[in-house]
């Protein structure tokens, strides 16, 4: 199945069709092609979060902050929009037992990876609120964060997300914390990391550890202090609990292939 699912993927090009719409959004063919991937045969009933076109999904200068549009130019060549089917989780914090259809930007080097990731989750039925490009947002990481939205790609310098390399997961439920490292309040503003709560990843879920199978190293196990295995990102007090990025088993290998200033930030 997941063969078969990939070759559709990855034979998706920039300019993809979007589905026929009218009156409320409709799923894409290539989320109702993944909807039956994964054995879905109806989409009756089907929340769908995010059905742009690839233009749209990527965006151009008019919604990029001006100091982060030569990354984002250098960038679009390598960017792809995935669609993702997850069950929901809504904004009270509670699984829905709804299907939702979204999109995700990536790095074309990550379409596989990235299809793997929100199909186990799929599987394990780990509830996402939502996953819509960050073009929406205007770029905007706080309000996708506010939202409750997961994502990937941003151009933000210095940020693995500028590569296209990086997932955020329910930021409500696994925030930015800093507080025990520089005093800085979690983000999104309110946000508390309960590992007990639908939606959180911990370092012992099905899902963390299937990402650790694929060399994606997780960014809420930067701040302890007997992280294993060690990593190079290791900072006490530091958790990143909804970010998702390539180890280092892998990182160097990819760098390797971006544009020379993306590979120094000299965009």
């Amino acid at each position: 199945m997941l063969i078969a699912l990939l070759a559709l993927l990855l034979a998706l090009g920039a300019g993809a069709s979007p589905a026929a719409a009218s009156g409320k959004p409709q799923p894409r063919a290539d989320q109702i092609s993944l909807l039956q991937q994964l054995g879905v045969r109806s989409v009756n009933g089907i929340v769908v979060d995010s059905a742009l076109t690839y233009e749209q999904a990527i965006g151009d200068d008019a919604v990029v902050p001006p100091e982060e549009r030569a990354i984002h130019n250098t960038m679009r060549p390598y960017l792809r929009v995935v669609p993702v089917v997850y069950w929901g989780l809504s904004t009270d914090g509670k699984p829905d037992n709804r299907i939702h259809v979204g999109q995700i930007v990536v790095h074309e080097a990550l379409v596989t990876n990235t299809i793997q990731v929100f199909v186990r989750a799929f599987q394990l039925r780990f509830p996402i609120h939502s996953v819509i490009p960050e073009s929406v947002f205007g770029y905007d990481d706080q309000r996708s964060m506010a939202a409750d939205n997961s994502s990937n790609y941003r151009p933000e310098s210095l940020s693995e997300h500028a590569r296209g390399s990086a997932w955020d997961l329910n930021p409500a439920q696994n925030p930015f914390d800093l507080s025990a490292y520089n005093g800085t309040p979690a983000q999104p503003a309110g946000a508390v990391y309960n590992p007990s709560v639908p939606g959180t990843i911990t370092m012992e879920g099905d899902l963390r550890r299937y990402a650790g199978s694929l060399n994606l190293e997780w960014g809420g196990n930067w701040g302890n202090p007997n992280a294993d295995p060690p990593i190079d990102y290791f900072r006490t007090g530091y958790f990143d609990y909804q970010h998702f990025q390539l180890n280092t088993n892998r990182y160097d290998a990819f760098n390797a292939t971006l544009p020379a200033c993306m590979q120094d930030w000299t965009c």
